[in-house]
């Protein structure tokens, strides 16, 4: 994580910096980094948002705190209702449903094949699909559909069925 500074007092953390007594200095921690979201500071002297405001007055530690983006997943299904929906990730569940999960997650859903009167015809808002597994990275707020359709007889003119 980089901390800022207008000084020469910024730097990557952990680091110890060498700051003259009576300076007053400022840092400053990004908003955000890969899968964590700024929580606080503590150690200042006061702070505001992501900015601490130190007066030197003896030696002093200051820790940025962060904590882990929690993204929610949602699944849901259309064209039947209340699917039970695999995952080799543990992120199954009966549809609808949320999980949630960092940001850059991978889950791993399996929709089954036929629900109730219905046949599995596709995902959609997943990253990759193959078959009935949709594989979908978490970014953000999140949400996939298995689609289902009806399953179907044709009628032939004699009167038989013939099961699709």
């Amino acid at each position: 994580m980089t901390i800022t500074n207008l000084t020469t007092y910024g730097g990557v953390t952990n680091y110890f910096k060498t700051v003259p007594v009576t300076e007053a200095i400022s840092l400053e921690a990004p908003a955000s980094s890969d899968e964590y979201t700024f929580n606080n500071w503590s150690g200042c002297t006061s702070a505001t948002d992501m900015t601490c405001y130190i007066d030197m007055n003896s030696d002093m530690t200051v820790t940025a705190t962060y904590t882990p983006s929690i993204e929610v997943l949602e699944v849901k299904s259309s064209g039947a209702s209340g699917v039970d929906i695999g995952s080799t990730t543990g992120d199954g569940g009966t549809t609808t449903y949320i999980k949630e999960h960092a940001n850059g997650y991978n889950a791993v859903l399996v929709a089954p094949v036929t629900w109730g009167s219905g046949a599995f015809s596709s995902w959609t808002g997943c990253t990759t699909t193959i078959a009935n597994t949709c594989n979908v990275t978490v970014s953000g707020a999140t949400s996939v559909t298995a689609n289902y359709v009806p399953a179907s007889n044709e009628i032939f003119t004699n009167g038989f069925e013939n099961p699709l």
